[in-house]
């Protein structure tokens, strides 16, 4: 399946993405086929490698696998792979600690998605970043932890976009944009909790995908003049039915493989 393919051919274009984000706390990883990055945040997903979806070398993996350990220790580190590999190759020692939905969709038509926002609520695309920490923060109920993912200087980033809704001034919901691998990916998508249910996050996300399928920010200009092919995310169970009304489609499962459970005490979830 040809968004399958598209999109986990983009998924170490997003860790190097990540990883090389001029922020004095992250760090990337490359060997051979596998690449990883470390987001200087302390959840286990915070340290992370893929290798596409195929099966890596042997020593690339293990090189792969030690610098996770020594970047986040026995607990905190994750690999990303796609349902058919869990228990394969070099990963076959790793247990599944955690699974998303993979959605995607062609460009062409996510350009088109148009929703209407609820009268009050205004859709900001160039929005600044403490409205980026406040609604991004804000639904997560963890500012802190939203600063730590996204830097200041994340928003003069070619490869970054941002749209947050506000209501009355209020930040009360945020999605992400990464231009990477010829995709548009969207991610950190939510809605405070008093406002969801309205509307708000089928606006937002028709909005950021949008900007995802131009491969800009504000339509004015493209990302490396490659104007993307596939818009796609990462998606719990929560917000399936959203983007399956939206025209998303389900195109795989990514799982998150950990180290095994003697390793794991004290781990903190996602």
């Amino acid at each position: 399946d040809l968004l399958r393919e598209r999109v986990w051919a983009a998924h170490p274009a997003v860790f190097v993405a990540a990883g090389a984000s001029g922020s004095a706390h992250r760090a990337l990883f490359r060997s051979g086929e596998v690449v990883g990055a470390d987001l200087g945040v302390p959840h286990p997903w915070g340290v992370q490698i893929t290798a596409d979806d195929l099966l890596p070398d042997d020593r690339d993996a293990a090189a792969g696998l030690a610098w996770c350990r020594r970047r986040g220790g026995q607990r905190m580190w994750r690999v990303s792979v796609p349902e058919r590999l869990v228990g394969k190759g070099p990963w076959r020692e790793l247990p599944e600690q955690d699974s998303v939905g993979l959605f995607a969709a062609p460009a062409e038509a996510a350009s088109h998605l148009a929703v209407e926002p609820p009268a009050d609520v205004h859709l900001d695309v160039e929005p600044s970043y403490s409205d980026v920490i406040s609604g991004y923060g804000g639904w997560m109920c963890d500012p802190p932890l939203a600063r730590q993912l996204v830097t200041s200087h994340d928003l003069t980033r070619s490869d970054r976009g941002f749209v947050v809704a506000r209501i009355e001034g209020r930040p009360v919901g945020c999605a992400l944009v990464w231009w990477a691998g010829g995709t548009g990916v969207l991610s950190g998508i939510g809605v405070v909790a008093d406002q969801r249910g309205r509307g708000v996050g089928r606006a937002r996300t028709a909005a950021a995908a949008r900007m995802a399928a131009c491969g800009s920010r504000a339509g004015r200009h493209r990302w490396g003049d490659v104007r993307p092919d596939v818009v796609w995310m990462a998606a719990t169970e929560q917000g399936a039915r959203l983007y399956a009304q939206m025209g998303f489609r389900r195109v795989d499962t990514e799982v998150q493989l950990g180290p095994p459970a003697s390793s794991k005490t004290g781990v903190m979830g996602r």
